[in-house]
This record gives C-alpha cells, sequence and structure tokens, in this order.
C-alpha cells in the first residue's frame, strides 16, 4: 500500500481497488492485478520494488532478462542489488537473494522493460569470477 500511495494513490482509491477485486493479495503478501499469471518477471518486479528505489536486478538475472549465457542463466534465480544501508529483509521475504553495493551509480542502470536492471558492463564486472569465462565471453567477440 505504500508504494501505491507512494505514486500517487490515495489510500481510499487503494482500499477501492482491494474492495473492487482489481487488486488481490498475491503471494508474500503482495497486491497483484487480479488474473495476473504469477511469472518470472512479475516476481522479479515486485522484489525490486520492495527493495526501494535504487534496487535493481543483477547478475545471474540480469543475464537471464539480456538473454545472454545460454543455458547456464535460462532458470536463474531472482537476484537483486540493493545501495548498503538499505535494508535487504522485504527483498528477501520475497525468496530474492540480495547483493549490497557501496556504489550503484545511474551509469549502471539500465532497463528490460520496466524492470530496472544492472547494464551489460556492470554485469560482466559483478559475473567475472563468479561463472566460467566462456558463459559470459563468445569466442572471437
Amino acid at each position: 500500500m505504500a508504494q501505491a500511495v507512494g505514486a500517487g494513490l490515495s489510500p481510499r482509491q487503494f482500499e477501492r481497488l482491494v474492495l473492487a477485486g482489481t487488486w488481490v493479495r498475491g503471494s508474500r503478501g503482495l497486491f497483484v492485478v487480479a488474473g495476473s499469471p504469477p511469472t518470472y518477471q512479475r516476481d522479479l518486479m515486485a522484489a525490486c520494488l520492495a527493495g526501494g528505489p535504487t534496487a535493481m536486478a543483477c547478475r545471474a538475472t540480469a543475464a537471464r532478462l539480456f538473454d545472454v549465457g545460454k543455458p547456464h542463466f535460462q532458470a536463474a534465480p531472482i537476484e537483486i542489488v540493493v545501495r548498503r544501508g538499505v535494508s535487504p529483509l522485504a527483498v528477501r521475504r520475497l525468496g530474492a537473494v540480495v547483493h549490497e553495493s557501496r556504489s550503484l551509480a545511474a551509469s549502471d542502470r539500465g532497463l528490460v522493460g520496466a524492470i530496472p536492471v544492472t547494464r551489460p558492463p556492470r554485469l560482466v564486472v559483478d559475473m567475472l569470477g563468479s561463472v566460467p569465462d566462456d558463459v559470459l565471453w563468445s569466442p572471437g567477440g
């Protein structure tokens, strides 16, 4: 509700959407549009919203969104990066892996659809040393 109010809805408007059945309580207490199927993207967006305004998808999740590193990242769990000092509890309650960073520059931030995500240069740096090189780099290019 706090996010809906922060986006400009009044508490009364929020209540009306819930009472009318337009929004329903989904998994882990989140409100979702009635009838929307549970998808990876929906759960990912919820985790990003729970992480606050600077949170974004990162690492294997970013690779999956960018459709790189197949098949290595096709079943990637949801990973979110938040600025150090932001409580990761709400994101963890949604089942996401949370990484904390001292530096989340605006230049690190991109979008895949409406989902905030680390841009490819940041993705490569974050993944170096944690996955085989051939997952990140294709031969000759």
